[in-house]
């Protein structure tokens, strides 16, 4: 009995440590992997609607995914986009006069939430980063203080996330 008691406790120490390796771990690659798949967004639209007469108008899920303008390792439909790290994705033209496009994540857990504004607003290349609905980076902007993105990034476990590029 002391010993099954024993591998027991063994067993959930064990459980316990590898949990406090990978989650970490695994916050760092979901990290990776979105940054990674803006970027593709960001190049392939660009792409496909560089000298456009009406600019990003019309832009949507379904016009990217018809266009193959999105990274190969999400979830597609003809009609719909998502990400089993960060959840649906929505496209669309943001300021309404094909200026800019959007890229919004629905689902982004909190731990991602500030890797990513982290790196994408010391490295450029989008114009906005908005958490929740609020903007949070501006890309002439000073980088967000610590405070800041911890209060939008902890509002809840998984936050949307929009991003905004010409």
């Amino acid at each position: 009995m002391v010993d099954l008691m024993l591998w027991a406790g063994g067993l959930v120490l064990g459980i316990g440590i590898l949990y406090g390796i990978f989650g970490p771990l695994m916050t760092t690659l979901k990290t990776h992997g979105l940054s990674s798949e803006l970027q593709t967004f960001q190049l392939k639209i660009q792409e496909v609607y560089h000298g456009q007469n009406n600019g990003y108008t019309g832009i949507s899920v379904a016009e990217v995914v018809k266009s193959s303008a999105y990274p190969t390792d999400l979830n597609v439909t003809s009609t719909t986009l998502s990400s089993s790290s960060t959840g649906n994705i929505t496209i669309s033209s943001d300021d309404g006069s094909g200026l800019t496009f959007s890229v919004q994540f629905d689902a982004v857990p909190s731990g991602v939430c500030r890797g990513v504004i982290n790196k994408l607003s010391s490295a450029g290349g989008w114009s906005e980063i908005s958490v929740g609905g609020t903007s949070i980076w501006a890309g002439t902007s000073t980088n967000p203080t610590k405070a800041a993105i911890d209060t939008a990034c902890n509002a809840s476990s998984a936050v949307t996330m929009k991003f905004i590029s010409n």
